[in-house]
């Protein structure tokens, strides 16, 4: 769902540094309403995109206090021409305004940057520092959030930043105030179907685990929104392991299914029984957890003579194993060879738990 990110006062402070000395302070000005455009780069890029439509809906609060209080401060506008601004902070303030009925609205005149890339850093960073990244109001701010991280990591790129993608979060995840991993499950989402997106913006799929899934096949993907979206509708709550617990349901389906260790009939009849079973609500009306009933499993001493390496590693070569025991014409029956295949299936289940 929505949340808020804000950059970190150290961040505000230096983009407030830098904006005053690469623009100044601007003049005020009282400009018609008419003579000003919205914010849009040369790619096309708007402030919709990044920052969410702005709907009569979402403009309400600032029109009654406007009607109650007077308009405070002024928005911020380049001039383009002495008849033609560019907003590129107040979009929300001039449409509240123009439901108002306004002519005009009290601006801050700057000069246009003379680069692409200040242009596009001055607009997203104004409007992070004003409102907040994503504002709660617009549903499924998420998806907007995510595209705010990575129109600043496209700046820095353009810009000369010729670190790595894992440091180039990094640095995202300071102006954001948030965490490296936090900025790479938001930029998960751009590689997302509609479905999963709308999904994740109205709280039915967490964000780490949306961003799991968007990494998956687009018929894995399906199955596990449907599931999901099937279990969502009888008005019970999702917790992450829920939802885990569905991924890896339907994922090793689909694994079984392409393997002819399951047809069709057989993985709707198994996949029924397991969402029946997530779906059943106990006396309190809360759905039991996928792993409530299970006892921890006791762990035996390795022997000493036991040499370990990396988990990695023993993956990789079960999975070689599995591909050789499903591609060739091995020795056995179509009974033993299905017990192989699934003896190996299970333990590649176990070993990336």
């Amino acid at each position: 769902m929505a949340r808020q990110l804000k950059a970190s006062k150290a961040v505000m402070k230096d983009v407030n540094a830098t904006f005053n000395r690469e623009l100044g302070s601007g003049r005020r000005e009282e400009l018609p309403i008419d003579h000003l455009v919205s914010y849009v780069d040369s790619e096309g890029t708007t402030n919709d995109y990044l920052f969410g439509p702005v709907t009569e809906e979402s403009v309400q609060n600032l029109k009654q206090g406007i009607e109650e209080d007077g308009f405070k401060g002024a928005i911020n506008v380049w001039a383009l021409s002495d008849k033609k601004f560019m907003i590129f902070s107040g979009h929300r303030r001039a449409k509240a305004m123009e439901l108002l009925g306004k002519a005009t609205i009290p601006c801050f005149v700057y000069n246009l940057p003379d680069t692409e890339e200040k242009r596009r850093y001055f607009f997203l960073r104004s409007n992070i520092l004003s409102r907040g990244s994503a504002h709660a109001t617009v549903e499924g701010g998420d998806i907007y959030i995510a595209r705010q991280m990575d129109y600043l990591g496209k700046i820095k790129r353009a810009s000369g930043y010729t670190g790595s993608d894992t440091d180039l979060a990094a640095e995202i995840a300071k102006e954001f105030d948030t965490s490296k991993t936090t900025v790479v499950r938001y930029t998960a989402l751009l590689s997302a179907s509609d479905r999963l997106i709308a999904d994740e913006g109205k709280g039915i799929v967490p964000l780490a685990q949306a961003a799991k899934i968007s990494k998956l096949p687009e018929d894995d993907q399906a199955d596990i929104l449907s599931v999901i979206e099937q279990y969502a509708s009888n008005g019970t709550a999702l917790s992450r392991e829920n939802v885990d617990a569905i991924i890896d349901k339907v994922r090793k389906l689909n694994r079984s299914q392409n393997f002819g260790l399951v047809d069709d009939v057989e993985k709707e009849e198994e996949l029924g029984a397991f969402v029946s079973s997530l779906l059943t609500l106990d006396v309190d009306g809360a759905a039991p957890s996928p792993t409530a009933d299970k006892k921890p499993e006791k762990k035996e001493p390795l022997p000493s003579s036991f040499k370990p390496f990396k988990k990695k590693r023993f993956i990789r070569l079960t999975e070689d194993l599995f591909n050789t025991a499903v591609s060739v014409d091995l020795k056995f029956s179509d009974k033993e060879r299905k017990d192989v295949i699934q003896s190996l299936e299970n333990l590649l289940s176990v070993l990336k738990k």
